[in-house]
């Protein structure tokens, strides 16, 4: 059963952009802190079609995750750390800008998960697929089209198991010679140790067709469809009011006036919660 609510592990400043850009970031599968997402062997760089929004379904706070997750990328430092909580249908509207009371749920890969279109942040092509693009069999559908799919659970699997599910990622297509990689086939398992995450993520594609095919040759050639790792996608604004902030265990307390000053500016006005755990980190 999909769980009601989410959680993840961020920085102070990200929150605020959040809530200030309206977005969430979806991040492109080889950028992700697990170097053996979506492992595909030679054509590793097929990954980058995939985007994924991390989370997870633990309401018990997480000491590991803290510790990874909590973290001020830019300052490298772990007491400007928060935990948000939201509705797990984030991104599900009801066709009037609200979000439905039940979830809309279709079976994807033996799944039950949200798919809803979404409104993405303007996205920049990578300067290498502009020229390949006036070539290409792709059509303004599948720029214009952006949908996640989500939340899903992820499958935890042993190191052996998973390299070999990705080492035949490549199907035979109609011709010989020729082949087909499905982009909805990765970005769903992940190896075993990192189990202690429970995650949930949503999963989106871009561009948007259901299969990018070509000779062997032509599948190693490495494409970034966008210009940077990541897209950012607008959330319902309508489930902001149910999300919580909690503070890391050993948050700064210096700074927490003025993060409650920029978050009352953002329109975000609940009582940060404090941790419940005793730890230095």
């Amino acid at each position: 059963m999909i769980p009601a609510y989410l959680y993840q592990y961020t920085s102070m400043n990200s929150v605020l952009a959040i809530l200030e850009n309206k977005t969430i970031r979806f991040t492109r599968l080889d950028s992700l802190n697990d170097l053996n997402e979506g492992c595909c062997g030679e054509y590793a760089h097929l990954k980058k079609y995939v985007y994924i929004s991390s989370w997870s379904a633990d309401e018990r706070e997480s000491i590991p995750m803290w510790s990874l997750y909590g973290r001020d990328k830019k300052e490298n430092v772990l007491d400007q750390g928060v935990r948000i909580k939201v509705p797990t249908n984030l991104f599900t509207f009801d066709g009037n800008g609200g979000l439905k009371e039940e979830l809309a749920l279709n079976k994807v890969l033996n799944n039950w998960n949200v798919v809803t279109e979404v409104k993405t942040k303007d996205i920049e092509l990578g300067e290498d697929v502009k020229e390949k693009l006036k070539d290409a069999d792709l059509n303004d559908y599948h720029f214009t089209r952006k949908e996640v799919v989500g939340p899903v659970k992820v499958d935890y699997i042993s190191f052996a198991n998973y390299a070999d599910r990705y080492s035949g990622i490549l199907k035979p297509g109609q011709h010989p010679g020729f082949y087909s990689f499905f982009p909805k086939d990765v970005g769903y398992e992940k190896v075993d140790d990192w189990a202690y995450e429970n995650e949930y993520r949503f999963w989106m594609q871009y561009p948007y067709c259901k299969q990018i095919y070509g000779s062997g040759g032509v599948l190693k050639n490495d494409v970034s469809f966008t210009k940077y790792p990541y897209i950012d996608v607008f959330y319902n604004e309508k489930a902001i009011p149910e999300m919580e902030i909690m503070l890391a265990p050993n948050f700064n307390v210096s700074l927490v006036e003025t993060f409650k000053s920029e978050l009352e500016k953002r329109g975000f006005l609940k009582v940060l919660q404090k941790s419940a755990l005793d730890v230095r980190m």
